[in-house]
């Protein structure tokens, strides 16, 4: 039995102390032929069956870590009050839950978004060894390796080095993504570091030791990449509501959803939405994501994927004069302008109408705000909007093939990668201006 093995059964058999967990005996998890772990089905699925159910106690989100992480400062009555299972904390303690958690209050972990606690637990919990419940779980989750395709593993790695070859490389989109990432990731591990710093009395050299960044990194994506939507009471935004699923976050993604996910009191509920040969791959959607935002997201590519667009928002945006740009702005129209193989956004149409109109006072302009509405149609502006779109097509297609042209990092399977991000934007472009050049 490889390591691997031996984890997953632990996982198993930690899942099965609650008699109210069940994993169907008609799915199995193994090695996938592109990598990682995946369910598969041992026999024949139905369309709506459950194959995995996991109770609240086993999910790991806001709800249960405060309540875990509290544990350490309440009698046992008070814990056995708790609705979810704690574990008995006698004989598991040591430096980590005597001089943080056990001093830790509810209103300080409020102030925590679900990210930053969750993934500072994981870090904890993961150092702390056989003495953690969760280890089971933690012992499950993927290493940090197997996210080395994002490109924000590159920035922490080359400590936000933006004239990396290989970070240069990528589409100007992407670096973007990427940017928006680093700032995000950067927040939360300043934020944790300043919670375990204030409530230890450890230096922040001190207490950045019991957390590195490179383990934030990886519970961070472990987190990012692992979790699910889940309704959570102490959310302070919709961000806030997600979990973690012991054995479901082994369900790979797919463009096409296979399985739903179903919560309720009694847990959280896998189901199959359509029938599953044997040996064939169990598969969640993650949602209509692109290829760019998988990789930034996750570190992974789907090889056809029917979700890739082109950002075109740099290119339109330029185009804009200022009063043309506050005025998208205050109508909720400045940016995320898309196309895909199915058509172009409904915003680059408006983009391109505010950029046909005379600044004037677009506020009052009737055709430009009906347009918005829906009240009108785009036919004033479609020839002319279409002649504009096909020059920022042509600048693009040029810019992507001259990087195409161009491109080394030095690493086989990132080069691969990178050339895979403009490919998939090339055929998009390439299909609108076929489309665009046939209708002249």
């Amino acid at each position: 039995m490889t390591e691997n093995d031996a984890s997953l059964q632990r996982l198993i058999d930690w899942l099965s102390e609650d008699k109210k967990c069940s994993i169907s005996a008609s799915i199995s998890a193994h090695e996938t032929s592109y990598g990682g772990r995946g369910i598969f089905a041992d026999k024949q699925l139905e369309a709506r069956q459950q194959i995995i159910k996991i109770t609240p106690s086993y999910l790991l989100n806001f709800s249960t870590i405060v309540e875990h992480i509290l544990s350490w400062s309440r009698t046992m009555t008070e814990n056995s009050k708790s609705r979810f299972k704690l574990p008995e904390t006698t004989g598991r303690e040591d430096d980590i839950t005597r001089l943080l958690y056990a001093k830790l209050d509810k209103s300080t972990l409020h102030r925590l978004t679900s990210f930053q606690i969750v993934a500072m637990y994981l870090c904890l919990e993961k150092s702390r060894g056989v003495r953690s419940w969760w280890k089971p779980f933690i012992d499950s989750l993927p290493p940090t390796s197997d996210f080395d395709l994002s490109p924000l593993v590159w920035l922490i790695n080359s400590d936000n080095d933006r004239s990396s070859k290989q970070f240069t490389c990528l589409p100007q989109s992407t670096q973007r993504h990427a940017d928006k990432m680093y700032k995000r990731f950067t927040t939360d591990y300043t934020t944790v570091q300043t919670i375990i710093s204030s409530h230890t009395q450890l230096s922040s050299s001190s207490s950045s030791s019991w957390i590195t960044r490179s383990d934030f990194l990886w519970a961070w994506f472990c987190v990012n990449s692992r979790c699910l939507y889940m309704s959570i009471p102490e959310a302070h935004t919709k961000d806030d509501n997600f979990t973690m699923a012991p054995f479901v976050d082994l369900i790979n993604h797919s463009a096409q959803d296979h399985c739903s996910l179903q919560v309720d009191h009694n847990g959280f509920h896998v189901m199959t939405s359509s029938s599953y040969s044997t040996d064939e791959e169990v598969f969640l959607s993650y949602g209509p994501h692109s290829n760019e935002f998988l990789l930034c997201e996750y570190g992974f590519v789907l090889p056809s994927n029917p979700w890739n667009d082109v950002d075109l928002t740099e290119q339109i945006t330029a185009l804009l004069s200022e009063h043309q740009c506050e005025f998208l702005k205050e109508k909720g129209y400045l940016g995320e302008y898309t196309i895909n193989m199915d058509g172009i956004s409904f915003r680059v149409e408006v983009a391109l109408a505010v950029l046909l109109e005379k600044d004037g006072n677009l506020f009052t302009n009737r055709r430009i705000n009906g347009l918005m509405s829906g009240v009108v149609d785009g036919k004033f502006y479609k020839r002319r909007a279409d002649m504009i779109l096909e020059e920022v097509l042509e600048n693009v297609q040029a810019e992507h093939q001259n990087a195409l042209d161009d491109l080394e990092t030095g690493d086989k399977k990132i080069t691969d990668t990178i050339v895979g991000l403009y490919r998939d934007e090339l055929a998009i472009i390439d299909h609108h201006l076929g489309l665009l050049q046939g209708d002249q």
